[in-house]
Formats: structure tokens, C-alpha cells, sequence
């Protein structure tokens, strides 16, 4: 943004405005700096900076100083940039003044490229990363990859276990993974069925208990815990941790601070908070108690709360008091319902953390944390591998009694048995029958389903697999039907009339009168007939709307748009004498000869191009722009009585080099 005329004019410089010097044009410096040109001069010439010369030839004696000085010292001199400077020496072959020393590749360190990264090349042969880079691609060496090829024993893999597992494996990422089993057409190992069909006492157990917990229970999922209470519009678990206030404890708002009344009722100090803003109540100013010998005497002989009523003092003081002098309370709180016993301690490490947490009731991250914290180790949550006889008992008894014999965690069983593409016989799955498919496609998937006593799901999966296309449900009539008798009551009357009295609205009318092809008997936009059109351009636009009943600016379109001029009898029109006027004079002299006004003269001189009288900005002539380039810009500027400025950016405008 440009600052005021002249307003930093003395100011001192700063080093942006510097910057600028020699790099812009003086009069633009001195726009944005809200300083002087004479000022920006000065300043220019004491700092020995030139102006930004327009791109011109190689003279002999520039030539010359190339290679004998710095490429950044001879731009400084030559007033030109340091890249121009470098690309037009390198373009005559002349080495630069400073050489700097090249280091040439042998064949050792050449031997050396593509068999390890290239920064672990470039540490080693103490060379950069660009060096190292460049000479690699020029030989057409290819880059060391930074992870081995596939292999055909790894490649076997996929599909045949998950991408999980194929990546432990073969010590690779699981995006990798994915990425080449796709690449190749591989399919993904099928995700086997988990925990069979839902049960009405399932689904009665949903949402009044966590959902990890039945996932565990019934051998789902989480994701498809989730999804089947989410169908039946069911809220999941919560622990409820909302207190009510009783009167006696409201009544303690305003009275005491809010520290003392959560530590009085049990409300956190944020509930008080917010209760007391709700009701309008001020805060009650902090009182600093002083203790004194009887006071602490009284502190573990009789209950905090009696202590703080007899001296007059908050209970939290009194506590604070009492945990200070180490004195043990009366009646202390009681234990926290989840504290470990020392039973539950010694199961600590003598099975693995998922039995624990499943016998005590417990998250498996509480028993983990815990035991954690006591040291204890426990060598049951090592991975174990699977003997010949515990992989015969896969698929053929349940996941929750092979991991019961065989110590290994449940998720385990399960994750080993979907490995050998083994079916759960504890998972209840009804399979589908000749008779059940033959009905499926016959009806709509729910009423199919409630033939069969299935889910619409289920019937929709096995129509896909059996490549039958959907059937539609059937349409029910509805009782906003079309009657005939209100059909012919369309276009008898205005839309919004007809509505009224069939009891629609009035979009549903026009939208059927337009499918029944019936025009509207009271159109919006009214036809323009031969009578109205024939008093176009003949009387003004004013008495055409008067005598035909429409808006003027709807006249006033279609007469411009049927070409036609309004007969106004005040305008006046524009004679050859009146024209030949423009450009004599000043625009306000020629209105007030013609008795038009400033804006009309103006408008007409502008469409006939006719130039300014006298105009603030000169234009430049033929032989004016003829003298440009062939002599200096200061005497050019003397001769046509213009400033060297405004010679020397007309100059540049047309791009003619100018004369040292």
C-alpha cells in the first residue's frame, strides 16, 4: 500500500528501502517510501548504485573483463546479473577466476555406485550427495533398492495367509504387502465367518455391557457388535456418573467456595462451578484460616467435618491440616471399589494377562499396568509355538476349549485356525438348501427373509453369490394420487387457485399441468400481440406501458431488443457540425456552447475516438519517439520539453536500448 505524498520524507533509511535502490525505478521507491525522488537520488549516488539498465549487447572492453575479475564483481561493475555474467562467459568457453579444484571419479569409487544407498556412498568416498547422484545417472547405474526383491518362496505366501502375517515373515511392511498382492491379481485370504448368526438372548445383552466384552463373550467381532446395535437403534455403555443435588446442598452455593462445598456434597469442584453460574451467584471471598495448639489438639479426635464446624473453618482446610501434622483421620474415606487385594495380586504372572483380566473382571491394560508396576514377569504371554498334536485339534473341537488345553490365547487359536482355512464348529451357521435358494430372487429380500427365518443381509449375500439381480418391492398407492376430477380442474384457473382447491401446493399443480401438455391459462410473462408491437418507436415508452398495463422497464427490453429508438421529444441528436466541435475544446466548454450536459459530450467523444483537448498527459508523436535511442534520455527530455523519467520508461515501454 502507498504511503502518503512525502510523509517519511528525512526519515532515516531502513534497510528494506535499501534493498530497493538500483533494483526499481526511483519514482516507484519514492511512491511506496512516501519520499522525494531528489531524496531517493541522493541516497542512490552516495551508496554508488545505478539504475537497472535494459538488456543490451556485449561491448569489446566488457568482454574483456571476463575471467580476469569474480563473475559477482564484474555484474557489480557491468551493472548486470551474476547469472547473465556466468552463462555468457561459459557460452565463450572462459574458466572462471577462481578454479575450483575437480576431484576425478576412479574405478574403484565408480565400482562403488549402485551397491549401497548413495548417502552411505557419499560417507564413504567423502563426496556429496549431488555428486554422488549425478555421476550414478549419467553412467546409468540403477539406485540401490532399499528393500530386496520378492522372492518366489515369498510370493507363494501371499494370499494364502494375511498380509500381517506375510509381512512378519518376510520382514516387509504391510502396505508393501498389500501393494504386491494387488499389483500380481492375488485375492486376500478370505475373512472367515465369526460367531454364527445373532440370537434373540444376544441381542437382548447389547448395550448393558461394553462391546469388547461381548465380542469376547460371543466370539464377534467388535466392528459387528457395533454394527448390530447400531441397527437396533441401541445406545452403548456408559457408566452413569451423574450425581443430583438435593436442597441442603444448594442451599451451601454462594456460602462457602466451591473447593469446600465438592469436598462437603462429593460434586466435582467443576459441577459446583457451573451449578453456582447457572443459579447467579457470586463467588464468596476467600478467608485465610490461622491455626493455633488448641485447634490442632482437636484434629483426629473427632471426625474432619465436626472439626470444621466447631471452628468455623472449610473441611478442606481442616484435611489439609491434619495430612500436614501427620495425624490419622477418624473416620477415613473409604477404599476406592477397584483397589487390588492381595488375592488378586498373586494371580499376578501365574497365567497369561487376557486369563487374568477375563477371571477378575478386569481391562487387560489394568492388569498389564499393574503388574508392571510390581515387577513381576510374566513368561505366559511369550509366544509358544504350536506342537503336531495342538494343530490336529484345530477345527475339530471349539477355539475357547483348544485354548483352554492348550494354554494358548484365545485370539491365538483363532488367528492360527483362520491360517489353515479352518472352520469354527463352534460357530453356529446355517447353511442354505436347494429348496431356500430356489425361492431366492422370487420377492424382495425382506419378505424372502421372513419366509425363511433369515436376515434380509443374509438373503442379499446369497443373491449375489447366486448372480440374481434384486426384486423391486412392490409400489403402494398413495394417497396423494391424481384423480381424474381434479385433472380437469388443470388450466381452468390460475395455478395458486387450483391448488386451493384440490389442496396442494401450487408446485405440485404446475408440475402436473406441465406433464398433462396443459398451458397456463394466467401466464407470468404476457405475449406481446401485433397491436402492442405496432406502437413501438412511434410514442414514448412511459405511454406504451400506461395504454397496455406492463412495467416501463419491460418496454423499454423489448424495444431494444426489437432495435427500435424511443421518440423521446427532449433527447436531442447529434448534428455533423456538433460532431467536428469534440476535441477542440474542454469538454465543459464545448457543453456549454451545445447546451448539453458534461456527460453526454464526454460519452459521444469517447465513441468517436476523438482525443482530450489539452490533455494532462501528452501524447507521444511519430517524430517524437522517432529521437528516442539515438541520443541521451536527458537531452531527448531538453529538446521535447519532458522530464528524463518520463523519456526514459516510454523508452523502455517500446524496448529500444539506450545510448551510453
Amino acid at each position: 500500500m502507498a504511503l502518503r505524498r512525502h510523509s517519511r520524507k528525512g526519515a532515516p533509511w531502513t534497510l528494506k528501502e535499501i534493498r530497493q535502490l538500483g533494483k526499481l525505478p526511483d519514482s516507484v521507491i519514492a511512491r511506496r517510501a512516501g519520499r522525494t525522488i531528489k531524496e531517493v537520488v541522493a541516497m542512490r549516488e552516495e551508496k554508488r548504485m545505478g539504475l537497472p539498465l535494459p538488456p543490451r549487447r556485449w561491448t569489446a572492453k566488457e568482454i574483456k573483463l571476463l575471467g580476469r575479475l569474480p563473475d559477482l564483481e564484474v555484474a557489480r561493475r557491468l551493472r548486470r546479473s551474476k547469472s547473465q555474467v556466468q552463462h555468457f562467459r561459459a557460452s565463450l568457453k572462459i574458466p572462471p577466476f577462481i578454479l575450483h579444484k575437480q576431484r576425478l571419479w576412479n574405478i574403484k569409487e565408480i565400482r562403488l555406485l549402485g551397491t549401497a544407498p548413495d548417502q552411505e556412498v557419499a560417507r564413504r568416498l567423502k563426496r556429496t550427495l549431488q555428486s554422488v547422484q549425478s555421476q550414478r545417472r549419467e553412467l546409468g547405474i540403477p539406485g540401490c533398492r532399499k528393500f530386496p526383491r520378492w522372492t518366489a518362496k515369498e510370493i507363494a505366501l501371499l494370499g494364502r495367509m494375511t498380509d500381517a502375517e506375510v509381512a512378519r515373515r518376510t520382514h516387509r511392511r504391510v502396505n508393501a504387502v498389500f501393494a504386491t498382492r494387488k499389483k500380481r491379481g492375488i485375492p486376500a485370504l478370505p475373512r472367515p465367518i465369526q460367531g454364527g448368526p445373532w440370537t434373540d438372548g444376544q441381542r437382548k445383552l447389547l448395550g448393558t455391557v461394553p462391546d469388547r466384552d461381548l465380542a469376547r463373550k460371543f466370539g464377534h467381532s467388535r466392528a459387528e457388535i457395533r454394527r448390530e446395535r447400531l441397527r437396533l437403534k441401541i445406545q452403548p455403555w456408559r457408566v452413569m456418573s451423574f450425581k443430583f443435588w438435593k436442597p441442603e446442598e444448594i442451599a451451601l452455593l454462594g456460602k462457602l467456595r466451591d473447593e469446600e462445598v465438592a469436598a462437603r456434597t462429593g460434586h466435582s469442584v467443576t459441577a459446583v462451578r457451573s451449578r453456582r453460574v447457572s443459579m447467579g451467584l457470586p463467588m464468596p471471598s476467600a478467608k485465610i484460616y490461622h491455626w493455633n495448639a488448641a485447634h490442632d489438639k482437636l484434629l483426629g479426635t473427632m471426625p474432619d467435618r465436626q472439626v470444621a464446624e466447631r471452628i468455623g473453618c472449610s473441611l478442606a482446610s481442616v484435611e489439609q491440616r491434619r495430612r500436614k501434622l501427620h495425624i490419622r483421620s477418624v473416620n477415613p474415606r473409604a477404599p476406592h471399589p477397584n483397589v487390588w487385594k492381595p488375592k488378586e495380586i498373586a494371580l499376578l504372572g501365574t497365567a497369561s494377562d487376557q486369563d487374568i483380566a477375563r477371571r477378575l473382571g478386569r481391562t487387560l491394560d489394568a492388569v498389564r499396568i499393574h503388574r508392571t508396576r510390581l515387577g513381576i514377569l510374566n513368561r505366559h504371554n511369550q509366544l509358544r509355538a504350536w506342537t503336531s498334536e495342538q494343530l490336529a485339534m484345530l477345527g475339530k473341537i471349539a477355539d475357547a476349549e483348544i485354548a483352554r488345553q492348550t494354554g494358548h490365547p484365545i485370539a491365538s487359536v483363532a488367528t492360527r485356525r483362520r491360517q489353515a482355512r479352518l472352520r469354527n464348529p463352534a460357530a453356529q451357521r446355517k447353511f442354505w438348501s436347494a429348496e431356500e435358494k430356489a425361492v431366492v430372487g422370487t420377492a424382495p429380500d425382506a419378505q424372502v427373509a421372513k419366509w425363511l427365518g433369515r436376515s434380509a443381509s443374509s438373503v442379499a449375500g446369497e443373491r449375489k453369490l447366486l448372480g440374481i439381480g434384486p426384486v423391486p418391492s412392490p409400489r403402494k398407492p398413495s394417497e396423494r394420487e391424481w384423480t381424474p376430477d381434479q385433472e380437469r380442474l388443470l388450466g381452468t384457473a390460475p395455478d395458486e387457485k387450483v391448488a386451493r382447491w384440490v389442496g396442494r401446493a401450487a408446485s405440485a399443480v404446475m408440475k402436473r399441468r406441465k406433464q398433462l401438455h396443459i398451458p397456463n391459462p394466467a401466464p407470468r410473462f404476457r405475449p406481446w400481440t401485433p397491436e402492442d408491437q405496432a406502437l413501438l418507436g412511434k410514442i414514448t415508452d412511459q405511454e406504451i406501458a400506461r395504454r397496455t398495463g406492463r412495467k416501463l422497464k419491460s418496454v423499454r427490453a423489448y424495444r431494444i431488443r426489437r432495435g427500435l429508438l424511443n421518440p423521446n421529444p427532449h433527447r436531442k441528436h447529434w448534428t455533423a457540425e456538433q460532431d467536428r466541435l469534440l476535441g477542440t475544446a474542454p469538454d465543459s466548454e464545448i457543453a456549454h456552447r451545445l447546451g448539453r450536459s458534461l456527460h453526454s459530450v464526454h460519452t459521444r467523444r469517447v465513441a468517436l475516438h476523438v482525443p482530450m483537448h489539452n490533455p494532462i498527459v501528452r501524447r507521444w508523436k511519430p517524430e517524437e519517439e522517432a529521437l528516442l535511442g539515438k541520443r541521451p534520455d536527458a537531452e531527448v527530455a531538453a529538446e521535447l520539453g519532458r522530464t528524463t523519467m518520463a523519456v526514459y520508461l516510454h523508452r523502455r515501454n517500446l524496448k529500444i536500448p539506450a545510448v551510453l
